[in-house]
Parts: C-alpha cells; sequence; structure tokens
C-alpha cells in the first residue's frame, strides 16, 4: 500500500473489514456473514456473489474524506473465485448510463473492464483479456479533468487507457461486489483495497504492486 496524504481509505481486509487509512470511511455492510480466507498475501475478505454478500463503502454526504469531485484512483488485489464464464463484479459507484461514477468487473469472456458513466452516456470503456483464475492487482486513475485520460492497470503495468470528455462529479457510495442498483453482484476474493484523492503515477502505481506483491514471498 503507497502511503501518500492522498490516501483517503485502506481496506486490507485480513479478518476485518475497517478502514485503516486512519480517515475513518464508513462501511454499511450486507447482513451476510463474510468469509475471511486465504489471501494474496495473508488473509483476504470472500464475497459469495449472493445478493446479501456485499459491502458499500459510504461517499461524499456522509464521509467527505471520499471527495466526488477531482483526481482519483482506485487499487486492489482481486481474483476471480467463480472462474471464467461468468461476470463478476469488483466495485462500482454507478449501475448505468443514468449514473455518474464507474463500474470495474470480470467480464463472461475473461476480461477486466471498466466503464465511466456521466450520467447519459458512456465516456470511458476499457478493458483487458486477463487470466481470473489468478491474483491480479487491477488499478484506474484519472484526474477528473475532461480531456484527460482514463488509465487502467493490471499487476502494475497499463492495460488500457482512453480521453475522458467530462468532469467527474460521481455520485455517492463504492460498493464493493456489487453493481450499483443492479441485482448483480462478485463471487471475488479481495485484498488491499485503496481509494486515492490524487491521480498516482504509472511509477506510484508499478510500486505500489511490487510493494505488495513482495509481502507475498
Amino acid at each position: 500500500m503507497l502511503a501518500t496524504p492522498a490516501l483517503r481509505a485502506y481496506f486490507p481486509w485480513q479478518n476485518s473489514l475497517v478502514d485503516c487509512s486512519g480517515n475513518g470511511a464508513e462501511n454499511t455492510y450486507a447482513p451476510a456473514a463474510y468469509t475471511f480466507g486465504a489471501g494474496h498475501a495473508g488473509h483476504g475478505v470472500r464475497f459469495s456473489g449472493a445478493s446479501d454478500n456485499y459491502l458499500s463503502i459510504l461517499g461524499p454526504a456522509a464521509s467527505p474524506v471520499l471527495p466526488a469531485t477531482g483526481p482519483i484512483t482506485v487499487s486492489m488485489w482481486v481474483y476471480k473465485a467463480a472462474g471464467d464464464g461468468s461476470k463478476e463484479y469488483i466495485a462500482s459507484t454507478a449501475g448505468g448510463t443514468s449514473d455518474k461514477g464507474y463500474r470495474l468487473y470480470f467480464t463472461d469472456d475473461a476480461r477486466v473492464r471498466l466503464i465511466y458513466y456521466n450520467g447519459s452516456s458512456s465516456v470511458g470503456d476499457l478493458s483487458l483479456a486477463v487470466n481470473s483464475m489468478s491474483w491480479l492487482h487491477i488499478a484506474f486513475t484519472w484526474s477528473g479533468i475532461s480531456g484527460d485520460t482514463l488509465r487502467l492497470y493490471v499487476n502494475g503495468k497499463l492495460a488500457d487507457s482512453g480521453v475522458v470528455s467530462w468532469t467527474r462529479d460521481d455520485d455517492d457510495t463504492h460498493y464493493i461486489a456489487r453493481r450499483r442498483g443492479y441485482a448483480e453482484y462478485g463471487d471475488v476474493r479481495m485484498q488491499h483495497m485503496c481509494i486515492y484523492a490524487a491521480e498516482l503515477s504509472p511509477a506510484e502505481i508499478t510500486r505500489n504492486y511490487m510493494n505488495m506483491h513482495a509481502m507475498q514471498h
């Protein structure tokens, strides 16, 4: 985990669901019991893909440490427990075109896909074919400024990028292992989720990946 003043929320998810950044980002838990098991390094949390097994991280209205505007970086380690052939959600602040924000998920054809919406249409659509049956470090960055580049990284390397013609003004809550507003969930294992109020550089993304990868060895 890259510790900078811009780190607003950090969830190791090693036998606990609390924010360890010191900023106190608030959580709302679905009622199901969570399972902790083998993670990329140490323990991680397992989301079952069931409708009562997801997590929401409250956004700007209740937790101003997670701003809705300006630069953003979201990163985490993820393992697609369901295997290939199914769509599994990692995180989202948007469900579709009428929302503002992102949705990040494994597609049913073994890709990681990131879509950004401006409330009326898609303004960014990035993806990469991956080996989903392994732990992956996934991150995306954006300055939040119209005309700047949205970037998707996998295992510390740039996977895809595109210019966004919209100024970031996201909806509030980050849903983990769920598509916002839809009955679509994620059968995934996750660990070390970070939310930054900054656009981390490619070098910082690589360093974040390498630091966490070294913990496994």
